[in-house]
This record gives C-alpha cells, structure tokens and sequence, in this order.
C-alpha cells in the first residue's frame, strides 16, 4: 500500500493502525519514492525557483531536484513520507500492547521529539513525531526505512464526530507546510545514525568509502569512492555556522520556509488546500460549538483556528496577507454564527499566541536564535535566507554527485546487490 490519503486513527483504532503500518511495510521501497516523488512536484518546482541564484550553474531544476530525491532513496534505503496521520492520544500506547499481546511481525519504532510530550504540544496545537518502519520485500536486496510523520491530536477533538472531515484537511494542508523532503534529501546523506536509516549494505555505506585521510604523496587515489557531501560537512567546507546535531532542523525549515514563498500564489496547492480548509471549517458545526474541551481548554473553533495558525507560522509573519485573509475570514464565519460562546477568543488573538514561538527568527527572521542555538550575525533575515539557500545549493551537488556515484558502481556489482531484480532500477 502506498500512502496518499489522510487517516486518522483513534484510541480504539489500534487494530486499524496495525494493518495500516502492515500494509505500508509490504510495498517495495521504490514504489512509495515513485508516488511521494510525483506528488512533490510542485514543491521542487518551487524549490528550483528558490535555489536558482544559488544555482552555481549545476542546473538544480525541478526535474534534478526529483532525480535527488528518488537516488537518495534508492542509495541509502530511506524515504519519509509529508503528509501526517491523525492520532488520538492514547493509541501508540494502545498499539504498542496490541503489536506484543498479539506477537505482530512489524519492526517498527515510535519517535517522539524530547519536546513532543502532549503537555507541550508543537506551536501549542499538537505532538509531533513519526512511525520508522524497517522492510524487505522481495524486490528490496536490504532492509528499508519508510518513516510515516504522525500528529497527535487532543481526544475532545479528534473524537468529535464534527471535525473528522477538518482533521482530514488539515492533514493535507499539512504536507505543503512539511519540510520532511528535505530531511531525506540532506540529513540522510551525512547522519549516518540518522533514526538508524542507513543499512550496511545500502549502496551509500558498501559502494562508497567513508570520510577519511587517505593522501598519499598529496593525492587521494580513493577519492572518487567517497561520499564527498559527508567528508565536505565533517571537514567544515560547506559551512562553519552549522552543526548537524543542533542545526538541521532550523536549516531544514527556513529552506522550506523560502520554497513556500516561492510558491506563494493563488492557484498554488498551498493556497487550495488552505481554501479547501477554510471552506470545511466553515461548512462544519464547529463554529457554532458551545462548549469548551477540557485539555487543553479551548472551544472546539478556538482549536481550528490553531491548525491553520499552526501551518501558516511556517511560512509568513502575521501581518502576511494571506495569513490576514485567514484571520478575517475566521472572523466572518463566526458572524454568519447564530450564536457564539461570549468569551471565545478573536482569531486575531489565537494566531498572535501561536507566533509567540522562539522558531519565528528561523522562519523569516535573522536565525538570531539562542534558544535554538543560532546565536551568529546573518546580517539580517536576508543574509541569512542567503546563507540557507546557498549551503542548500552547494549541498545538494554533492549529494547529487554521491548518488550517482554509488548506483553506478551497485549496477557494476549485480552478484552483490540487486540492480537486475528490480531494486534501484534507476536510468
């Protein structure tokens, strides 16, 4: 099965949400590159777009952009997923003990950020993290990893039967935002223990030498083996401000951040799935809804007003117009209301709460940051959506180099890996 469409999984769905995670693990890796691949295709339009004058004539075109993204697939056995499942909060403890009372061949592990505890929701709005699923099929010559990102969402709200069809559109909404891409493009490629992503057989690990000293007489014989992206990061080349431990995720969300501006029109599948949003939200019962949830204490429109919020703070600051659109037509909606609790709060209001977040400077500020680690002068938030963009531009050659490399050599090697069976059948 590959994953497309929204689902949300409650606290009794843990038998559900098993044969989903079943299901995921039974298709060859490649066949979900090829269907994540096609539907990114407007972000790495937009990306190309983003990253031309970074470009250093290596033609990152859209096209390139996707070629990176499928190789670095098929080189190192990894491939995430954009779009979130909707959990309840109490169903990965729920599937834990169902996958060991009913001894489930899945080799799966549950992620939760350090900061993902469901008392501090991501942006105040809800816990991040991902299902990492190990896999062999009978086209894989070794095991893969297909990450899954999850959301787990307050149980006063994913359980009310009003918001199923709004949680399914905030969940699509929620892949544009999502820089999860990125990650597989970038962090795989250099983070060997990178949520245990890369097996020992993976062409990127047996076809390519690690970073190493190996001069002789001022010359590196085996330089064409190595992973010349991972060695450039570990030497310090690419760039002195970034440390892989506590940079990548600022790295990954401004790249995106500045993607997202470059796909900033109306008939972009951002804006429409935003619409599709807006046009549920106002078509449901939650406008009207008359009493608060217990945890956290919010009306159920309050929490709406959150999931937008929680997306669109990834990509522009408040006085935005399309974040203002946003605000304002929460508003007329709850006009149209015939009656609204007194004390809810004015959309205005709930939005300016969510940009109270110490991300916002990574987003589309100067990265001056302490709280992220981010504490070097970038010259202003356009020094530093360069400085973003052009290690983006650099790093990606070389990982677009490294990948070409090792399948190459794999296709050299058939007895070894698996070139003629259907595994990295790649032109």
């Amino acid at each position: 099965m590959i994953y497309t469409d929204p689902h949300i999984f409650g606290n009794n769905d843990a038998y559900s949400a098993m044969k989903f995670l079943i299901s995921l693990s039974a298709s060859p890796l490649m066949e979900h590159v090829a269907s994540e691949a096609d539907r990114l295709t407007p972000i790495f339009d937009a990306a190309s777009k983003a990253l031309q004058p970074y470009d250093h004539g290596h033609n990152l075109s859209s096209k390139r952009l996707k070629d990176i993204f499928t190789r670095t697939a098929a080189t190192f056995g990894y491939m995430s997923y954009g779009q979130p499942l909707m959990l309840g909060e109490d169903l990965l403890s729920r599937l834990r003990n169902f996958i060991k009372e009913n001894d489930i061949d899945l080799d799966y592990r549950i992620v939760v950020p350090p900061a993902g505890s469901h008392k501090d929701r991501m942006f105040k709005t809800a816990t991040f993290g991902f299902f990492s699923l190990t896999a062999k099929t009978e086209c894989d010559s070794y095991p893969k990893k297909i990450i899954c990102p999850f959301y787990i969402v307050p149980d006063a709200f994913l359980h009310n039967p009003d918001t199923a069809d709004l949680l399914k559109e905030a969940a699509q909404m929620s892949y544009w935002f999502n820089h999860d891409y990125f990650h597989q493009m970038i962090y795989v490629a250099f983070d060997k223990g990178s949520f245990e992503n890369r097996h020992s057989t993976a062409p990127g690990e047996s076809c390519l030498l690690p970073p190493a000293d190996r001069s002789f007489l001022g010359f590196d014989i085996f330089a064409p083996l190595s992973r010349k992206f991972e060695t450039a990061w570990d030497s310090g080349q690419l760039s002195r401000h970034y440390n892989m431990a506590t940079h990548i995720e600022p790295w990954a969300m401004r790249f995106h951040r500045e993607v997202l501006v470059a796909m900033d029109d109306t008939d972009s599948p951002l804006s429409k799935a935003l619409a599709r949003y807006m046009d549920c939200y106002a078509a449901s019962q939650i406008p009207s809804a008359q009493t608060r949830m217990t945890d956290p204490a919010l009306y159920p429109q309050e929490y709406a007003m959150r999931l937008a919020a929680f997306n669109l703070v990834r990509f522009a600051p408040l006085d935005h117009p399309l974040v203002q659109d946003t605000i304002q037509r929460f508003k007329d909606i709850a006009a149209q209301c015939a009656q609204t609790p007194a004390d809810l709060k004015d959309a205005q209001d709930i939005f300016a709460d969510i940009y109270k977040t110490q991300y916002t400077a990574t987003f589309y500020g100067d990265g001056h940051n302490r709280d992220m680690f981010m504490s070097d002068d970038y010259g202003g938030a356009d020094g530093y959506a360069d400085k973003v963009m052009d290690l983006s531009a650099r790093s990606l050659k070389l990982i677009d180099r490294d990948t070409r490399a090792a399948l190459r050599i794999a296709r050299m090697t058939p007895l070894k890996f698996t070139m003629f069976r259907g595994d990295h059948t790649l032109a």
